[in-house]
């Protein structure tokens, strides 16, 4: 490489010439200004550490050869530019960089690698390995070889890999053409060794990003632009072992464009991961994604992850699949040919780690699928389902589905919304909020499905199967304050709609407070459940409420209630009974609740005790099928209600 000439506008600048090896020198305080999209100021701070260095700056002819030239350079000097004006330059081997040096770009500055690669180049795709700390990469454009890389390996491949600290990758452009199928990757970030790097603001056409890999960790990979990746546009895979995770990497802001698999993959032993604010659109393009388990929006199975306000169109299998010990929130997925599943809780796992974990789902707007919400597991599940709104689903809006021994979850506070009539067939439903167990279990656990609101719209009519609107399906089952408005649609089902409806299973036990059902056409069906709770619903509509706290069943025989704090349900008697009241005197203030379920015409539940109604007359009879609020005022019980 010969150079001519040699000239600066700035006078903060001195030049010493050398035939082959300009050198300038950039003053620390009133040097050249560097722009660079900047999340943090970290970023900004550790360009500016280099300011006061000297630069080696590289032009040389269109198409030339600067492998030893450039390598020579990153060995010698803080800072290497590459000058593009006369057009891409090429490599046939690796590069590599010293500590702390930076190489950027000017002037759309290319490297396309040779025609005769080798080493590293050759069969790794490897253009530069970073195996020491703080070195900046920024602006260049890495190309391929018109010949192509003949000998790739199958795995590891990236152009450039990272196994060092704190470094910047950062404005590059990676512009390759491989075509689906192949795991091939723009920056690699691998090993233990791996922490605080930064991958920022970078364009990557058919090739992903490997944020984490083998125990890196806290990468910041933000910014970038991924369009048609090989495989998975974004991935971090935790193969380091139990004992050394990937911990706490940042994946945010990023574009991802039809990947090959997953939009966003962050598995095995990974923990903390945030993976926020991405946009992720048609994911699952390469041939054969839906039978390998791929093409999902975000697959995220670590654990402790969290996955915020994503934006997911288009997808294969699921839009998010969640691990143990996740919070899942504020995600908008839109799915509309109603043939995959929106947000998937995978708690299929036996591993005892993390077992204990929730996972949380909360105010997520979920548009389409086939199940807008699935929790679905055979060992333990924990699950929080709160303040989410699906809409249009096809078969189910949020379904927990669980064989296991242990399963908790609370579903409250959810909106359904249903515009169009259901497509599941004759002899199918559609059911909007449902759990599942299989075989029918009595669960240990605790089951809430609450203050949750379905709402079909008159454009929902004339569906051609049936609609349940909520289905409790395992035992011991809390189901409180919600609301099922039909909007008095009809459908094609035998029965038009189940408001609530327990199939026709044989339930335990399920308890149903205070829920109100609207429409002409809707019908309650929950006869099979033996030993079920009935207060306080108004399934016509209206504002019907009981409080509950303890709930105690009393027996067909004269019955003691010990203790105020408690709802007592008194049973179908056949002979008069008493129900003795704690003393009044000892509960001043407290309340007392009861539910009279007896239905007889001839035998009558009777009070011992006083109890006064509103007119200060005393009451000695309890009304049939009728519930009882009763506050102690220190001498009597009075009625409130």
């Amino acid at each position: 490489m010969a150079v001519t000439s040699v000239s600066s506008s700035n006078s903060d600048i001195s030049v010493v010439n050398g035939t082959t090896t300009p050198v300038l020198t950039l003053d620390n305080v009133n040097g050249v200004t560097k722009s660079y999209y900047d999340p943090t100021s970290s970023i900004q701070t550790q360009l500016n550490s280099k300011a006061n260095t000297s630069v080696f700056i590289l032009k040389s002819t269109l198409n030339a050869d600067i492998t030893t030239a450039l390598q020579s350079a990153l060995n010698t000097y803080p800072e290497v530019v590459i000058d593009g004006s006369p057009g891409q330059y090429v490599i046939n081997a690796k590069l590599t960089m010293l500590a702390g040096v930076v190489l950027r770009g000017v002037n759309n500055a290319t490297i396309a690698c040779g025609s005769t690669p080798t080493g590293d180049l050759s069969t790794l795709m490897r253009y530069i390995e970073i195996l020491n700390s703080d070195c900046v990469v920024s602006n260049i454009t890495f190309k391929p070889s018109v010949a192509g890389f003949p000998s790739l390996a199958s795995y590891d491949t990236s152009c450039i890999h990272i196994e060092s600290a704190g470094n910047l990758i950062i404005n590059c452009t990676f512009n390759f053409s491989f075509a689906y199928g192949l795991d091939v990757y723009a920056v690699w970030c691998s090993t233990s060794t791996a922490l605080y790097n930064k991958i920022i603001n970078n364009k990557c056409y058919t090739v992903g990003i490997q944020y984490a890999q083998n125990s890196a960790s806290y990468t910041l990979c933000d910014g970038n632009l991924i369009i048609n990746a090989g495989t998975d546009g974004l991935q971090g895979t935790g193969n380091g072992g139990v004992g050394a995770p990937c911990m706490n990497n940042i994946v945010s802001n990023n574009i991802i464009i039809g990947a090959g698999y997953s939009g966003i993959e962050d598995q095995q032993y990974i923990d903390g991961t945030i993976i926020k604010n991405n946009v992720i659109l048609n994911s699952g393009q390469a041939s054969g994604a839906p039978a390998a388990g791929q093409g999902m929006g975000i697959s995220a199975v670590g654990s402790n992850s969290q996955i915020i306000g994503n934006e997911i169109n288009g997808f294969l299998n699921y839009g998010i699949e969640a691990g143990r010990g996740l919070l899942v929130a504020e995600n908008t997925i839109i799915e509309p040919t109603g043939l995959q599943f929106g947000i998937f809780v995978n708690e299929i796992f036996s591993t005892v780690n993390y077992q204990s974990i929730g996972t949380s789902v909360v105010n997520n707007n979920i548009t389409g699928c086939s199940t807008a919400i699935q929790a679905e597991g055979d060992y333990y599940a924990y699950i929080n389902i709160e303040g989410n709104t699906v809409k249009d689903f096809k078969n189910k809006g949020i379904n927990v589905q669980s064989i296991g021994s242990d399963v908790s979850a609370n579903i409250s506070n959810n909106t359904v919304i249903l515009t169009a009539p259901n497509t599941v067939g004759s002899g199918n439903t559609r059911s909007s909020i449902s759990t599942d167990s299989y075989p029918l279990l009595t669960i240990f656990g605790f089951i809430r499905i609450c203050n949750n609101n379905v709402n079909y719209l008159s454009s929902a009519t004339g569906g051609s199967g049936a609609e349940v609107g909520i289905y409790a399906g395992h035992s011991g089952t809390l189901v409180e304050n919600n609301v099922v408005n039909t909007n008095n649609i009809s459908t094609s089902g035998p029965t038009n709609i189940y408001t609530y409806s327990d199939l026709g299973n044989v339930l335990d036990a399920v308890k149903y407070i205070n829920n109100k059902s609207y429409g002409t056409n809707a019908t309650v069906g929950i006869s099979a459940t033996t030993n079920i709770v009935l207060i306080g619903n108004n399934w016509t509509g209206g504002d019907t409420m009981v409080f509950i706290d303890v709930v105690k069943t009393a027996t067909n025989a004269a019955y003691t209630i010990t203790a105020a704090g408690t709802l007592t349900k008194l049973p179908v008697i056949t002979a008069n009974r008493i129900v003795t009241l704690p003393t009044a005197s000892a509960n001043t203030g407290r309340i007392l609740k009861i539910w009279n379920q007896n239905t007889s015409g001839t035998f009558k539940w009777s009070f011992s005790g006083v109890v006064k109604d509103a007119a200060n007359t005393t009451i000695t009879i309890l009304v049939n099928s009728t519930w009882y609020v009763l506050e102690s005022d220190g001498t009597n019980w009075n009625k409130t209600n």
